[in-house]
């Protein structure tokens, strides 16, 4: 199940993990190819490559990617990319997979410069 906004922004995926056996501490790969263009006045669309679908029974499946700004989250997202406000000046953008278990990847980051 997702969710979409305004801006096409799809929600992280929900799975139905009945008959699933998954240990919960399996960390999913990053994503990779971070970048970042001017999605409009004051906004900014980040995208990346997507990690591989898992063909593997027993490893939880990637259901979308946190973003972060700064540090600090700034969305979440089922797609390969997410349109976000952008506050004038040099912030620092990061991304991480989340999988079926909300274990997350290390980040993928990037600064970007808003004017």
């Amino acid at each position: 199940v997702r969710a979409v906004d305004r801006a096409g922004n799809a929600s992280i995926s929900v799975f139905n993990t009945l008959g699933r056996i998954w240990r919960g501490d399996e960390v999913p790969p990053a994503p990779t190819g971070l970048h970042a263009d001017a999605a409009g006045p004051g906004l900014v669309r980040l995208s990346w490559t997507a990690v591989p679908a898992t063909t593997q029974l027993m490893i939880p499946p990637v259901g979308g990617y946190r973003v972060y700004r700064d540090g600090v989250p700034a969305g979440e997202t089922g797609n390969a990319s997410i349109i976000l406000d952008a506050p004038a000046g040099t912030h620092t953008y990061g991304v991480r997979s989340v999988n079926a278990v909300d274990q997350q990847s290390t980040p993928v980051d990037l600064v970007h410069v808003s004017h």
